[in-house]
């Protein structure tokens, strides 16, 4: 049943990318668009000498201008925010949760196919090197392996943290943009027409001071920046794996806190065979709770998630009222009514030679009774231990004080237990 899951959650992580489209047309588009942006926010700032001359610091003995610093602002930053903003609004519905289709079970299918891709490129680029075609595999391969891994970390429970997630987002986009601005000013193959404009624009000296804070030579920049994102990914998965599995060895979460869209961690079945069948349900039922909330658009996330999560195990006692005493125990009340002569009738004291064992019949009759009724309580309430509380009854009233069972007023023996009766 559980390889059956697998293999139906590993086809709709396959499914996704139909719907991912955008991703794959978006790094086209913005590798494209992302030129013109750089081109013009560089001719932009040339257009202010005043700018180069203002020297803010030395680096490596190259000095940094103000046109340097704000260069990069507008190349790296702004770009990398945009990213941020595009991929979150993507990957979550309108109010803020993980969208319905990245919601799986097994979050880890989600990486199945970007980690394999990836994988493969690896082992390519050890027996063919790095070949342009095998490098833009890997940069789509990149970028579709961490926005998995945010729909990822969005959707476990242990070290899920937008915000991290976010950041992973904007250090990747700062990566590939910077790749992007070694590749245009050390590549051999950008065109004669478009190199003037790069140098106009100012891009030299920005990939200058990212090869020196990197240190790394101008021919392996490119696919090293482009490894970064992948590798960040890498960390993260491997830091939240190892982070996740305490979480899983305290299983149950006595009051686990998680947001609409994220999935509780599997834990191992507690209390037996119904609990082994019920909890794969069980488990279904806590992550689908969320999910037709947000449908609905009510604004109670927290509270209905407060609500889904396990209640706390029975405390094992049973505190019954004062009006509740006398129909705890109806079976024991019943038989000692039921044996009881009518009103009318005449009836020859028993004797010592009639019923030698009154006292033990009596016992075992109480005792019988009191299973009974443990037996019918148990099915209601799954608590061990009773505690009656006598003292809001009818004085008038005598009771037993061994099984608390009441007396009739010239009784010497209590008609349930046989025990006898004080004075």
């Amino acid at each position: 049943m559980e390889r059956g899951r697998l293999g139906l959650e590993l086809r709709e992580s396959a499914a996704l990318l139909r719907a991912e489209t955008w991703l794959f047309v978006g790094v086209g588009l913005a590798w494209l668009v992302y030129g013109g942006w750089v081109l013009a926010m560089g001719l932009l700032l040339a257009q202010f000498p005043g700018l180069e001359r203002t020297v803010l610091a030395t680096f490596a003995g190259r000095t940094v201008t103000l046109r340097t610093v704000l260069a990069a602002g507008l190349w790296l930053v702004g770009p990398s925010l945009a990213t941020v903003v595009l991929i979150n609004r993507r990957l979550r519905n309108r109010h803020g949760n993980l969208a319905d289709a990245y919601r799986l079970d097994h979050p880890s299918l989600l990486l199945a196919i970007p980690g394999s891709v990836l994988l493969g490129c690896l082992l390519l680029s050890i027996i063919l090197g790095q070949p342009w075609p095998l490098t833009v595999v890997v940069l789509l391969g990149t970028v579709h392996l961490v926005v998995r891994t945010v729909a990822y970390g969005h959707r476990v429970y242990t070290l899920s943290v937008p915000p991290l997630l976010s950041l992973l987002v904007f250090v990747s986009a700062v990566s590939l943009s910077t790749g992007w601005l070694v590749q245009m000013d050390t590549a051999s193959g950008v065109s004669s027409e478009l190199s003037p404009w790069l140098t106009q624009a100012g891009i030299s000296p920005v990939v200058e001071i990212a090869l020196k804070l990197t240190g790394v030579q101008p021919s392996q920049a490119t696919p090293l920046f482009i490894a970064i994102p992948g590798v960040l990914a890498s960390v993260y998965l491997l830091f939240q794996l190892l982070a996740g599995t305490p979480v899983r060895i305290r299983a149950p979460l006595s009051n686990p806190q998680y947001r609409p869209g994220q999935r509780l961690p599997i834990m191992p079945p507690v209390g037996g065979s119904q609990n082994d069948d019920e909890s794969p349900t069980a488990e279904r039922d806590v992550d689908a709770a969320p999910d037709s909330r947000e449908q609905t658009g009510t604004g109670t996330d927290t509270e209905d998630d407060d609500s889904d999560a396990e209640s706390p195990g029975h405390t094992g006692t049973r505190v019954f009222s004062p009006d509740e005493a006398q129909a705890a125990q109806p079976p024991a009340h019943e038989s000692g009514q039921g044996n009881a002569p009518p009103s009318g009738a005449t009836t020859e004291p028993e004797t010592a030679g009639d019923d030698t064992g009154t006292g033990t019949d009596s016992e075992t009759a109480g005792t019988d009774d009191t299973n009974e009724t443990t037996s019918a309580t148990e099915e209601a309430w799954m608590d061990d231990t009773s505690v009656f509380t006598p003292g809001g009854r009818d004085a008038g009233q005598a009771y037993c004080g061994e099984c608390g069972e009441s007396l009739p007023p010239d009784a010497d023996t209590c008609p349930s237990c046989g025990d006898p009766v004080d004075g």
